[in-house]
């Protein structure tokens, strides 16, 4: 499965670059990208590796290429959940108007507020700390600050406490290394791809204070997944 999330991932680069996806740099790292997947491929079907890497203008033979191995340098955990964040909105977005057969003329997406933020890394620190999960809002309340927002938390934390306890812990610890991210800045860098992915008209508004909400989608915003609503034409 992990040879075909490789090509998903490839080809989501691509789509990702646009206009930019046939200029040299993106075509170097889609041929870095090849030539890795080559290397790893070639123990288990070493004829096809050795034709694909002569294919891309390669002398020698595959089998005594170097391994490749893992370079820090090039992962960037926040890039990841950044793209994460974009790959779940248009998710959601597609599966609304799946299910309602609306024809956008406007999306608007309501960003978490910080508080919801805060208390969610809280819950995820909780849980690598080996709090059972079933006194998550237990201990949770405990935190002053959380307390504070009284029934607004305790509703929160229900509500994505079944998402946080079966986070695979990669991911948890991923988030909590990265902190929270400004789900409204990076939306709104991507606001021209996703009106084109819709074909649509798209807004970005804070979940704090959206201005505009004439359904009162923002109390539904969580972390990584911002509330929707969508007009129809």
């Amino acid at each position: 499965s992990s040879f075909f999330i490789l090509q998903q991932d490839i080809m989501w680069y691509l789509r990702r670059k646009g206009s930019q996806a046939n200029d040299e740099k993106t075509r170097s790292v889609v041929r870095y990208a090849l030539e890795t997947i080559i290397k790893l491929m070639a123990p288990f079907s070493p004829h096809i590796c050795e034709e694909l890497w002569e294919r891309f203008g390669h002398k020698g033979f595959i089998s005594v290429e170097r391994w490749p191995d893992v370079q820090p340098s090039l992962i960037d955990e926040r890039s990841e959940l950044s793209e994460e964040l974009v790959k779940g909105v248009i998710g959601d977005t597609s599966e609304i108007l799946k299910v309602t057969g609306i024809s956008p003329s406007k999306i608007y997406y309501y960003t978490s507020p910080r508080w919801k933020w805060e208390v969610y890394l809280t819950l995820l620190g909780l849980l690598e700390s080996g709090v059972d999960p079933k006194s998550l809002i237990r201990e949770a309340m405990k935190n002053p600050a959380i307390r504070s927002k009284g029934g607004a938390a305790a509703k929160f934390i229900s509500a994505i406490s079944p998402s946080i306890v079966t986070m695979p812990k990669d991911q948890r610890r991923k988030i909590l290394s990265t902190g929270i991210l400004d789900e409204s800045e990076i939306l709104s860098k991507n606001l021209q791809f996703l009106s084109e992915y819709f074909r649509s008209q798209v807004d970005v508004l804070s979940g704090e204070s959206p201005g505009y909400d004439p359904k009162r989608k923002a109390e539904q915003a969580l972390p990584m997944r911002p509330a929707i609503y969508i007009e129809g034409s």
